[in-house]
């Protein structure tokens, strides 16, 4: 019934309710499968395009319940590029590029589906120079996933970086932000590249080897001074990185 009357509703604000009684509901593992046999998925999805921005929000917020579900995950990958798409194309700090951000995190917690983020990874790195402490946790959440398969990793340190990403290494930057930059630096350093690799990667002008890895990297000093933080999990991580 709800599905039926979120495909006849002419109403955004009905819209809404509707999308989020279904989030809601897909908190539970047996009506996540039941939203899937009835469809659902991709009567939920199509709402990705509706024309009110509260109602693309409350899409991806049920989509992303129900992505908790390995067999909806099967489903909900084809609308990877439109996710990607609606954090592009949104305001910043906007609760749409943070609700498919979420969604994108539990889509590769494992590694069955990161591969489709490979083209985002320059756009997750952008995000977190212009954005707030909330968004900047989401994409290093995402961030961290993929640079913890060795596989995503070549596509990771050839992928173009603002060069100011090594600036949030700082002891102003929010706790939060600073352990998951830490994990994924630590990540990072964990890769071993062949000397032939890495000269094909100083070639590339502003690749996230250059900015972070490279001998020329900031990042190094940048770690050392954080060794004096307040926060002592934070010491830990850089000590672990540093040695």
């Amino acid at each position: 019934m709800l599905l039926s009357c979120l495909q006849t509703s002419n109403n955004p604000s009905d819209r809404c309710r509707i999308l989020l009684t279904l989030g809601n509901a897909a908190a539970f593992t047996v009506n996540q499968n039941l939203i899937r046999e009835f469809e659902g998925i991709h009567i939920i999805a199509g709402f990705l395009s509706d024309p009110a921005a509260e109602v693309r929000v409350q899409t991806l917020n049920a989509l992303n319940n129900l992505c908790m579900n390995v067999q909806n995950q099967e489903q909900i990958k084809v609308y990877v590029p439109q996710v990607l798409e609606l954090i592009e194309m949104s305001p910043v700090n906007s609760e749409l590029q943070l609700g498919a951000l979420r969604l994108l995190t539990n889509l590769s917690v494992t590694d069955k589906h990161q591969h489709l983020l490979k083209e985002s990874i320059t756009l997750l790195l952008s995000l977190l120079v212009v954005s707030n402490e909330a968004l900047q946790v989401q994409a290093l959440k995402v961030l961290v996933n993929l640079s913890s398969n060795p596989d995503m990793m070549d596509d990771i340190v050839q992928a173009q970086a603002p060069a100011s990403v090594v600036l949030l290494f700082d002891a102003r930057t929010a706790t939060a932000v600073l352990l998951r930059l830490l994990t994924f630096a630590g990540n990072l350093k964990a890769w071993r590249p062949s000397a032939q690799v890495a000269d094909e990667l100083r070639r590339k002008q502003d690749c996230l080897f250059r900015v972070m890895l490279d001998e020329s990297s900031q990042l190094h000093s940048r770690l050392v001074q954080l060794l004096s933080h307040p926060d002592g999990e934070i010491q830990a991580q850089v000590a672990r990185i540093l040695t």
